[in-house]
């Protein structure tokens, strides 16, 4: 017997089930393509007019025209209240930052929602300004928005998600520091050797130590020498003994 795929649907009961969308902002992605930005615009724009055009509503094409260019403002400003609550927990784990992996995860999650945010506000901001070139266009006037002001943010960074880049650079060279001592690196390698006495092998190790302490100065001789190099050949060690 045929059963319509609606039925069968019906049958697996799948009304409780959700269609999650991805809701956190990627930095990664590009900004729509300015010409295509331009060429849909005015086409939408000249669509509308059109069809307004010797009705009853050709009086509201001007208003409708503004309320096209506010949709592209609203959506720039929501994003720079985004930027601004990323901004303020980026200075707040900045402040508390106690080194551990939780704190960084998170301040990079925050670095990254506000460069998302960002990059967002920009792009919808260059949506509404090609916009309101073709509203002026049409109408005369320039556009302005009923409350607040018309911002145009260049691709500069805020001054908070700089911080946060610079924070976790200075926490990850503090940790490539902290695995590389500072100073002359001084390699040495010998086998297993074994002593008749413990006599023989207490002097084995004085004299490990005694070479290691001239190959020391022998160093800080190396370095000293850059700045006065007589005195610092008089008292290189290893120079002394050959």
């Amino acid at each position: 017997m045929h059963t319509s795929l609606s039925a069968q649907l019906a049958q697996l009961e799948l009304g409780h089930l959700t269609i999650a969308r991805n809701c956190e902002p990627q930095a990664d992605l590009l900004p729509p393509d300015p010409e295509a930005v331009e060429h849909t615009l005015a086409a939408v724009w000249s669509d509308l007019f059109a069809l307004l055009a010797d009705t009853n509503l050709e009086t509201e094409a001007e208003e409708l025209g503004w309320g096209l260019v506010n949709l592209f403002h609203r959506a720039a400003v929501k994003k720079a209240a985004q930027i601004d609550r990323a901004t303020d927990e980026i200075r707040l784990l900045i402040a508390s930052a106690d080194g551990s992996e939780v704190n960084a995860t998170e301040l990079e999650s925050q670095v990254e929602r506000g460069q998302a945010a960002e990059a967002a506000m920009i792009a919808l901001e260059g949506l509404r300004e090609t916009a309101a070139r073709l509203y002026m266009h049409e109408t005369g006037s320039s556009w302005r928005p009923a409350g607040g002001s018309r911002l145009s943010h260049d691709a500069k960074t805020t001054s908070a998600v700089v911080q946060g880049r610079e924070f976790l650079a200075a926490r990850a060279a503090s940790r490539r520091s902290a695995a590389m001592p500072a100073g002359t690196p001084v390699v040495f390698a010998g086998g297993r050797l074994q002593f008749a006495t413990n006599e023989d092998a207490k002097a084995f190790a004085q004299n490990v130590w005694a070479t290691l302490d001239k190959v020391r100065e022998h160093v800080a001789c190396q370095s000293a020498s850059k700045k006065d190099p007589l005195s610092a050949s008089k008292r290189d060690p290893l120079r002394r003994a050959a």
